[in-house]
Formats: structure tokens, C-alpha cells, sequence
């Protein structure tokens, strides 16, 4: 099963329609692309390539004559033969610097960053259709919803996929959408929610860890799809691999554009239609596959915590879980018709990327616990607060400080605390955390550049 029809066996409608098919039938016929590909329209709507060789007898076919005439009684001495001068007219003026699929987009022409761009298959999305969603609305509900913390997250997931749903159909290709992290015990179900999600979106997905921590620099999967999965991986979790992630986190949620080489291709950049989704269980080792939380990723990212509890329908054997599968494919075309066109999101709900970020406390907690911010209010509590009741300085005095001869940090403490300008953010962190009252930043009162914090040992503490 390769596509989304035969994964989902749902109605899909194709993307191109109305004024995008008007639009696309009215482009010219054939398109170059370098390294001897040529690109036509089929009858599929879909361009595909050709070499030479192909394209002449495709031309051919289409009654172009083959051959040139030359009769020099009759004055006729043709230089290139009809085929050869629109093979000429093709490579010279019909060439584009990037052709193939495009996650989000109608075939086409487009054009990006000064360049053409030929989208060769456009997305198939699930048409929405009333009916019943039972199935699926009770399988988000058990895994998303908690009486115990009285969080009811479906909300949130709600406005998430709605607004990338809205996108995805009028063509809003430069909107950015959240970062969907979902963190849960094993086997509660968080990848199949995925794959409910992979199908909403037409069907593809892209394992994009390697992409985005800049170990994989070919990655014309992640141009094709839509939707961006990390689920299951070793992550880089020093500080340095983790904050490579958060930038890259980062374009991907404000669509800044992304340089894409696939095999073989020029270097170009693109801005395909991305949602990222970031799966992990748990435990503590898994936890740290998510970025750093500081300022710039703090509004950028959903948080959910999934829960493990017995599934809508029996998945005991192979064909219980084929059974259940098959029904929430089928159930997908009701669920986007009720998310579509008649929920409406709370007030509450909107933010910057259509929907306000949510972070579940206890995913935050379990971060807290390995977060370079949390081990610098370690090293303030030893080293710090047994000397002060209020210490006042910037973040180089602050490392200066904790680097002196007095701490009571061992070398290698010492020797591994972050530079300046991290130490900053670290101290912007803890006073999201422990608000004003512990860590006050002091806006400078002269206009100047020195940045300094009032950092308060908690009261009562020894």
C-alpha cells in the first residue's frame, strides 16, 4: 500500500480543481529541467519526465514532423527539422530550476525566490462527508483527555489539524502551523493518531529526524510531504544538537524557507506546506529528544501528553486491528466535515499560528529535569544562595561568580557552564519558572547595555 487511497481506502478529491485545473491546463505543454528532462502534461494531470529520445516520439505522436525538409529547387533548406526547434525552444525558454512534487502545492508552475518551479502531482486530500465519527471521537477523547488533571487537551488538537486543514485546502502555503509534540506510555497509541494525521494530509510523511538535525542533507522525502514525523528515534541530546533542532524547528513553524538538495539536484530554496509532529514515550532518555525551552521556542511548540487506555474496538488479533483500522479510515471523512465546517474554536484558543500553543505540565516538569536551566539553579543553590540573600549582575558576572576561586563548584562544574549568552536565556528560564520574585530582570535605567538580573534565595531557605 503506497498511496493514500489504497492506505486509506476513503474518498480523496484531487487538489487541482476549479480555477487550479483552469490554471494548470492553461500553462505551456513541456517544461525542461536540465540532465536531459523534458516534462509533459498527461492525461492524469501529473507532469512527468521524459528523455530526449522519449520526448521526440511523444512529439511525433502529436504530429510534429520528425524530419527536415530540404528541396533546393523548391528553396526550402530547413536547418533543424520542427521536432529540433521545439526541443530548442523547450531547453532554452521553457526551463525551470526545480521540478518534482512539492508538499502542499497543485501541479503547476510556480515560481520561488526568482526561479521557476514546476510542480509535477498535486495533494490528495479526503473529502469531508457527513456522517459518524464515533469511533475516532471516542479514541481522541481516551487518549487525550484526563479527569485526573482536568485537562481536556482534544481542544487543542482540535485547532491544531483544523488550521492546518484550512491551509492545506485554500492553498495557504506561506502560513506556519505548531510544532505537535505528543509524549505517552508505549503502545497508548500516539503513532496511530499520526497516521490518522499522515492521512488527513494526503497520505505522506517524511521521517525527518536526520533532515533536521542536519545529518541527512538529501531529502527529497521531506520536499514530497506534508507532514514531518520524528517518532522513535536516538536523539542528539547534547546541548548543541539540541538547539541545531530548535532552529530547525523554528524555520519549519514560521516557514522561513528551506534549502533543499535532492540527489543529483542544484541546490534551490524551497517553502513547502509542513506540519512537524514529534512522537516520544516517556521516559526520561526519550523526553530529551525535544528542543531546549527558551524564549524562542516556547510559543512554537504543543505539548500534549497522550494516555494509554483500552482502545474503542477489540485489537486483540491481526484482524481485530485490520477491523479497527479500516474503521477509523472510514470514519475520516465525517470527523473533517464536523472539525471543518461546523466546530467552532474558543476565543480562548487563537494565537499567532491559529491556535495558542499548550504545554502539559507534566511533560514540562519531565523536561525541568534535564534542561541546562534547571542545572544552573543546581549550581545557584550551592554556590550562590549559601553566600547571598540577594545577589545582583549581568550573566558574565554571574559566571564569573560561579567560576571563582570561593564557588563551591567542582572544576569540571566550572569548566562546563555555558557561555554568556546562554547563561542569559538559562536565567530568562528560571524566571518564567519562579517568577519575578526570584529572578528580576533590571531594565537599565541609563538607556545602556548592561543587562542585569536580581536573583533572591527563596524565603525561609537555609
Amino acid at each position: 500500500m503506497t498511496n493514500a487511497e489504497e492506505m486509506s481506502g476513503a474518498d480523496v478529491v484531487d487538489f487541482t480543481t476549479g480555477m487550479e485545473a483552469e490554471r494548470v491546463a492553461a500553462e505551456p505543454e513541456y517544461w525542461f529541467s536540465g540532465r536531459g528532462e523534458f516534462w509533459v502534461l498527461n492525461a492524469a494531470g501529473e507532469w512527468v519526465p521524459m528523455v530526449e529520445r522519449s520526448f521526440r516520439r511523444f512529439l511525433v505522436s502529436q504530429g510534429v514532423r520528425g524530419y527536415k525538409i530540404v528541396e533546393p529547387d523548391a528553396g526550402i533548406r530547413e536547418v533543424l527539422s520542427p521536432v529540433d526547434q521545439v526541443l530548442q525552444e523547450v531547453e532554452l525558454n521553457r526551463r525551470v530550476a526545480f521540478a518534482g512534487p512539492l508538499a502542499g502545492y497543485p501541479a503547476g508552475l510556480h515560481h520561488m525566490g526568482g526561479e521557476r518551479a514546476l510542480v509535477t502531482r498535486s495533494p490528495r486530500l479526503v473529502e469531508p462527508e457527513r456522517g459518524d465519527w464515533a469511533v475516532v471521537g471516542e479514541l481522541l477523547e481516551n487518549l487525550l483527555s484526563s479527569a485526573e488533571d482536568g485537562v481536556d487537551q482534544t481542544v487543542y488538537f482540535f485547532g491544531w489539524l483544523r488550521q492546518a486543514m484550512e491551509c492545506l485546502r485554500r492553498g495557504w502555503w506561506n502560513v506556519g502551523g505548531l510544532c505537535l509534540a505528543i509524549a505517552g506510555e508505549r503502545e497508548c497509541g500516539k503513532s496511530l493518531l499520526v497516521q490518522l494525521i499522515r492521512l488527513c494530509f494526503g497520505g505522506r510523511q517524511a521521517m525527518a529526524y536526520e533532515w533536521l538535525v542536519g545529518r541527512d542533507m538529501f531529502n527529497d522525502d521531506v520536499l514530497e510531504s506534508p507532514l514531518l514525523v520524528v517518532d522513535d528515534v536516538t536523539a542528539d541530546t547534547s546541548f548543541k544538537g539540541r538547539k541545531h533542532f530548535a532552529d530547525m524547528i523554528k524555520g519549519v513553524v514560521a516557514v522561513s524557507g528551506c534549502r533543499f538538495r535532492g540527489l543529483g539536484k542544484r541546490p534551490m530554496t524551497l517553502y513547502p506546506f509542513h506540519r512537524l509532529v514529534i512522537c516520544m514515550n516517556l521516559e526520561a532518555d526519550c523526553i530529551k529528544v525535544l528542543p531546549v525551552m527558551d524564549d524562542q521556542i516556547w510559543d512554537k511548540l504543543m505539548l500534549l501528553r497522550a494516555y494509554r487506555r483500552p482502545m474503542p474496538m477489540p485489537v486483540s488479533t491481526d484482524v481485530e486491528k485490520r477491523a479497527f483500522w479500516e474503521r477509523l479510515v472510514a470514519e475520516l471523512p465525517a470527523f473533517l466535515w464536523w472539525l471543518e465546517r461546523e466546530w467552532e474554536a474558543p476565543e480562548e484558543l487563537k494565537g499567532r499560528f491559529g491556535v495558542r500553543h499548550f504545554h502539559h505540565s507534566e511533560i514540562l516538569e519531565k523536561l525541568d529535569e534535564h534542561s541546562p536551566h534547571m542545572r544552573l539553579m543546581e549550581f545557584l543553590e550551592r554556590a550562590l544562595f549559601p553566600m547571598y540573600e540577594e545577589w545582583r549582575g549581568t550573566a558574565s558576572d554571574l559566571r564569573a561568580e560561579l567560576q571563582g576561586e570561593d564557588s563551591r563548584l567542582s572544576q569540571d562544574e566550572k569548566q562546563g557552564l555555558r557561555p554568556v549568552a546562554y547563561l542569559g536565556e538559562d536565567l530568562t528560564n528560571l524566571s518564567r519558572k519562579f517568577g519575578s520574585r526570584r529572578f528580576e530582570y533590571l531594565h537599565s535605567k541609563t538607556g545602556g547595555k548592561r543587562r542585569e538580573w536580581c536573583i533572591r534565595k527563596e524565603a525561609g531557605g537555609d
